[in-house]
C-alpha cells in the first residue's frame, strides 16, 4: 500500500483524483442498467418542457399543468437563456403505485448546462428527479414533480 501512496504521490495524483471517477462510473453504470417495466413514455415530451423556449402551448399543456412546466422550464427560470451546451434526461425507473395502478412513478436524472448568447454560463448542474404520473383514457398526465429527490432509491 505505501509503494502504491508513492507512486501515486509521484505522479501527482491523490486517493480522492482515482476513488471520485471511479465511484461516479460506478454509479452511472448501476443507473443505466437496472431492469424496470417501462410504462409511460413521458422522457420526449419533458425534455421538450425543460427546454422549449417558445412557452407554454398545446403540445405540452396537454401533458402537464403550467405550473409544473414552469418549474420544468429553463428558459422561465432564465430568461437570458440562449442555447443548453449540454443537456441529457434519463430515465432512471418506473414504479406503479401499490394502491392506484393508473399512478407511475418515474425517477430520472438531468445533467445540463446553460448558456446566454455570448455563450457565458448561466447555470448547469445534474440531479435527480422523480415525476408522477396520471394514466387515463390512453393518455397521461403529469400530476407532480420532485427536485431533487434521495439518492437513495437504487440501494433498495
Amino acid at each position: 500500500m505505501f509503494q502504491v501512496m508513492l507512486c501515486m504521490i509521484f505522479l501527482g495524483m491523490s486517493a480522492f483524483n482515482m476513488i471520485i471517477p471511479s465511484t461516479i462510473f460506478t454509479i452511472r453504470f448501476i443507473e443505466a442498467h437496472q431492469f424496470y417495466t417501462s410504462y409511460v413514455d413521458i422522457i420526449p415530451t419533458v425534455k421538450y418542457a425543460i427546454t422549449t423556449q417558445n412557452g407554454y402551448d398545446k403540445k405540452i399543456a396537454e401533458h402537464m399543468p403550467e405550473k409544473i412546466f414552469k418549474q420544468l422550464n429553463q428558459k422561465t427560470q432564465y430568461p437570458e437563456l440562449d442555447h443548453f451546451s449540454a443537456f441529457e434526461l434519463m430515465e432512471l425507473s418506473q414504479t406503479q403505485d401499490k394502491d392506484d395502478t393508473r399512478i407511475i412513478y418515474v425517477d430520472t436524472r438531468t445533467t445540463f448546462h446553460l448558456k446566454d448568447k455570448d455563450n457565458n454560463d448561466l447555470n448547469g448542474g445534474w440531479g435527480y428527479q422523480q415525476f408522477t404520473v396520471l394514466i387515463e383514457n390512453n393518455t397521461w398526465y403529469l400530476i407532480r414533480y420532485d427536485d431533487p429527490i434521495s439518492t437513495d432509491w437504487r440501494y433498495k
